[in-house]
C-alpha cells in the first residue's frame, strides 16, 4: 500500500525559547511589584527549572561547563578565579585541575541536599588551588590582602556588628557584577528555601549557619526572607553590580545555563531589578516598559552608565514585540508537511502601517500572511501566521522582517527549521500485524527494520562489599590494594597523611556490563576534600565531600577497563573512606529483528504481517537511502491473541507435505508480510494465512 502523507500541524505560540532566547511573557507575573513581593514573584518564575547532576558526565555541571566557560577560539575554560586557563576535552569531562565551585558557599546552608548545590548560575570551573584559598568567606572588598591565589585577593575586614575579624575575598575587576549577579539570583530563587522560612521544606536548616565562626554566611547573611544579606554585603555587592555591568560573555554565559537549566537570571536579563530590591529603587514599583533589556541589539554599545538598564523608557515609534534578533523555530518536518506558527506583533507610539517580509536565499521554504498591518493592528497586537513547507532534506533558514518608515530600525525575526526524516505512527493495528508508515525522505527506497526487545546479560552481582575500612581489611581483599600515604581510625581508612597523599586501588574487576561503586566517605577534619575517581588512567568524577560521612554513587559505563583508583581530588586534602561497595555485572536490553528484516521498501507505508506469543510491543525504524535512520515507533498489537483460534463453524487450514490447504479460499504470507501463495507446495516454516474470516498461523513441515 502506498500513499502521501501532508500533514498540518498549526501551533500558536509567541516566539519561542531556543538556543538561550527568553520566552514572551516570562517576566509578566513581576509587572508592578515592588520589594518582598518582586522578590517572591522573581523566585515563582525561576525556582521550578531542570536540576541538573552535580560533576561530572552527561547534564551534569561539567558538561553545561562545556558550553557556557568554553572560549571557543582557544578550547580553554574560562576560569574566574585563576588566570592560567586549562583546555577542555569533551563535554561532561573534568577540566585538569580545577574542580566545581560554589561561588555561594554551600556551608552556608545544607549543602547537597538542596538544588541550590547544582545550580550552574552561581557554580563555575575554578582552579582547585584557587577554589581552595577562598574557602567559605563572603564577597567583600580587600584592602590588605593577605594572600593572592590565581586572580583573586583574600584579606580580613572587621565586622562591627560582631566585632571580630573574618575573612573575606575578591575577584578580578571584571568579574565583580558577574559574582554579584549570581548571589542576587540565589537569594531570589533559594532565599525562603535556605534562610529559615518555617514554610519551606528545608526549614530544618534554621536558616543560614549564623552560629560558627568559621563559616562566612555568619558575617554576610540575615535570616530575613526579603534582604538576605547583611547591610555591608548588600553595599559592595550594589556597588560590584554598577561598577561591572553585565557584558557580552556574561549573557552568553547566561543563555548556555538557561539552554539546561530552563529558567534565567533576572539580574543579567533587566539588571534594574537589583535596584528595586535591594538598591535606589526599593518601594517602587517594576514598569518593564522603562527598564533595558540586555539582550537588545544596543545594550552594549550603551556608555556605561546607562548599563545599569533603569533608563529604557519608550519615546519613539518602538516595536515591543517580538523582540529585535528573536529566533522561531519550527523543529522538524518532512518532505510535503506544513508546519504553522503564530507570532505577535506588537507596538507603541505608532502612527503608519507595518510592512511584512520574508528574505534570506530560503524564503520559498516559508509563508508569512498577512504581509502588511496597520497601525491600529499593531497597538492592539495582532497575530502574523508563519508556515515552513520544506521541498528537500536538510537545514532551512531565513528571516522575517517588520518594518516602517517611522521606526529608527527594522525588527528581524531569525526563522529556523529542518526537514527531517521521521517515521510515523502505525495505523491499522490488529492482532496480527499493523501498516508501518513514514514521511516523503525524497529518495527512491527505504530500509525498515521491525524488532522487539530482549533482555540479555548477567545479573549485577557484588564483588566488595567492605565495611570499617582499615589497612588489614584492605590487606584481606584480593581485589583491594592502597599505596601511598593512608592512615586507620576508628571505623574508617584515611588517604592522606601530613607527609603525603595516599589511594585506594580496586582491580582485577570485570564491567565490561559496567559497575557501580557506592563510597562512604567525608573531609578529614576542616580539610575541604574531593575525592578522585579514576578508571583507566581516565578521571571519571570529582566528588566534593562534606564533613560528615556520606554514601556517593559513582555509575561506571561499561569498559574494558579492569581497574578503579581512588585518591585525592585535592592534594594535601584528606579524605575518611569508612565503606567501599561495588556490583558489576548487569542485563542490557537489545533490539531483535523479525525474520526478514530489516526490509527494503520503495513505498511511504508497509504492511507488516507478525505474529507474537505475548503482549510485549513491537517497534520500527526506518532508514531512506543514503540517510539517518528515523525515531523509533512503538506498536502495541490488540490485546486479543495474535493469531485467531478457529472454531466448528469457521474455516479451517491444515499443513500437510509442504503446503497449505483451506476449505475456502485464502491467501499465504511470510512473517515479513510477503504474499508467498504461489510457492504452495514447496512451503517449510511458519506462515500466516488469512482467509475472508479470519487469520491463522500454521507450520508447515516437508
Amino acid at each position: 500500500m502506498k500513499r502521501n502523507l501532508i500533514l498540518l500541524f498549526s501551533v500558536v505560540v509567541s516566539v519561542c525559547c531556543v538556543a538561550g532566547e527568553m520566552p514572551d511573557g516570562y517576566y509578566n507575573a513581576a509587572a508592578g511589584k515592588s520589594d518582598a513581593e518582586l522578590k517572591g514573584t522573581l523566585k515563582t518564575i525561576i525556582r521550578n527549572h531542570t536540576v541538573l547532576n552535580y560533576g561530572s558526565g552527561e547534564n551534569s555541571s561539567w558538561y553545561c561547563f562545556y558550553y557556557s566557560d568554553r572560549d571557543t577560539n582557544t578550547n580553554l575554560c574560562m576560569d574566574m578565579y585563576c588566570d592560567d586557563w586549562k583546555p577542555f576535552t569533551t563535554p561532561g569531562e573534568v577540566v585538569a585541575g580545577c574542580n566545581v565551585e560554589h561561588s555561594f558557599a554551600k556551608s552556608w546552608w545544607g549543602g547537597a541536599k538542596v538544588d541550590a548545590y547544582k545550580d550552574c548560575y552561581h557554580l563555575n570551573p575554578s582552579n582547585s588551588t584557587a577554589n581552595s584559598a577562598r574557602g567559605n568567606y563572603p564577597l567583600g572588598n580587600v584592602d590588605t590582602p593577605t594572600k593572592t591565589v590565581g586572580s583573586l585577593k583574600i584579606g580580613q575586614r572587621h565586622h562591627d556588628g560582631l566585632n571580630e575579624d573574618h575573612y573575606i575575598w575578591e575577584p578580578k575587576d571584571e568579574y565583580k557584577g558577574d559574582f554579584a549577579r549570581a548571589y542576587f539570583y540565589m537569594a531570589t530563587c533559594y532565599g525562603k528555601d535556605l534562610n529559615g522560612n518555617p514554610d519551606s521544606q528545608f526549614s530544618a536548616y534554621n536558616g543560614w549557619r549564623l552560629d560558627n565562626k568559621d563559616v562566612g554566611s555568619r558575617y554576610a547573611m540575615q535570616n530575613d526572607t526579603y534582604l538576605e544579606f547583611q547591610d555591608w554585603e548588600i553595599e559592595v555587592l550594589i556597588q560590584w553590580h554598577r561598577q561591572d555591568p553585565v557584558s557580552s560573555k556574561e549573557i552568553d554565559r547566561a543563555d548556555a545555563v538557561n539552554n539546561f537549566q530552563h529558567n534565567r537570571n533576572p539580574f543579567i536579563d533587566y539588571p534594574c531589578l537589583a535596584e528595586y530590591i535591594w538598591g535606589n529603587k526599593k518601594g517602587e514599583s517594576v514598569d518593564f516598559a522603562t527598564l533595558k533589556f540586555t539582550r537588545d541589539d544596543d545594550y552594549l554599545s550603551l556608555p556605561e552608565a546607562d548599563k545599569c538598564g533603569c533608563n529604557g523608557e519608550i519615546t519613539d515609534p518602538t516595536i515591543t514585540a517580538p523582540r529585535n534578533g528573536s529566533s522561531l523555530d519550527f523543529g522538524t518536518a518532512g518532505i510535503g508537511e506544513t508546519v504553522a506558527k503564530t507570532i505577535t506583533v506588537k507596538g507603541v507610539l505608532l502612527t503608519q502601517n507595518l510592512s511584512v517580509q520574508l528574505v534570506g536565499s530560503q524564503t520559498g521554504e516559508f509563508a508569512v500572511s498577512p504581509t502588511e498591518l496597520t497601525a491600529e493592528q499593531a497597538l492592539n497586537g495582532i497575530g502574523l501566521e508563519v508556515e515552513f513547507t520544506p521541498t528537500m532534506l536538510g537545514k532551512a533558514s531565513a528571516q522575517l522582517v517588520i518594518s516602517s518608515s517611522e521606526l529608527a530600525r527594522t525588527t528581524t525575526v531569525n526563522l529556523t527549521a529542518v526537514c527531517g526524516f521521521h517515521a510515523l505512527p502505525a495505523t491499522n493495528v490488529t492482532s496480527s500485524g499493523f501498516t508501518a508508515n513514514w514521511v516523503n525522505g525524497g529518495v527512491e527506497s527505504y530500509s525498515l527494520d521491525v524488532y522487539r526487545r530482549e533482555e540479555r546479560g548477567v545479573p549485577e552481582t557484588v564483588i566488595i562489599d567492605e565495611k570499617g575500612l582499615s589497612s588489614a581489611s584492605v590487606s584481606a581483599n584480593a581485589h583491594l590494594n592502597i599505596s601511598g600515604k593512608t592512615y586507620d581510625e576508628s571505623g574508617s581508612l584515611r588517604l592522606g597523611t601530613s607527609s603525603g597523599d595516599g589511594t585506594i586501588t580496586i582491580s582485577d574487576i570485570d564491567m565490561t556490563r559496567g559497575a557501580t561503586l557506592v563510597v562512604n566517605a567525608k573531609s578529614y577534619g576542616s580539610d575541604q576534600s574531593t575525592l578522585a575517581v579514576t578508571v583507566s588512567d581516565k578521571l571519571l568524577e570529582t566528588i566534593t565531600l562534606t564533613s560528615n560521612f556520606a554514601d556517593y554513587t559513582i555509575t561506571i559505563p561499561a569498559t574494558s577497563a579492569t581497574s578503579i583508583v581512588l585518591s585525592q581530588g585535592t592534594s594535601g586534602k584528606r579524605v575518611n573512606i569508612a565503606n567501599l561497595l561495588l556490583k558489576a555485572g548487569g542485563t542490557a536490553i537489545v533490539n531483535v529483528s523479525l525474520d526478514g528484516f530489516p526490509l527494503s521498501v520503495g513505498g511511504l507505508s508497509y504492511d507488516v504481517a507478525a505474529a507474537v506469543s505475548n503482549d510485549d510491543p513491537l517497534y520500527y525504524t526506518v532508514t531512506p537511502q543514503g540517510g539517518a535512520t528515523s525515531n523509533e515507533i512503538v506498536v502495541k498489537l490488540t490485546q486479543e491473541t495474535a493469531i485467531s483460534v478457529p472454531t466448528a463453524d469457521m474455516p479451517v487450514c491444515v499443513a500437510r507435505d509442504g503446503r497449505i490447504e483451506c476449505n475456502v479460499a485464502f491467501r499465504i504470507f511470510d512473517l515479513v508480510g510477503r504474499d508467498v501463495t504461489a510457492a504452495n507446495g514447496s512451503l517449510c516454516g511458519i506462515y500466516i494465512v488469512r482467509t475472508a474470516q479470519t487469520v491463522q498461523k500454521v507450520i508447515v513441515t516437508k
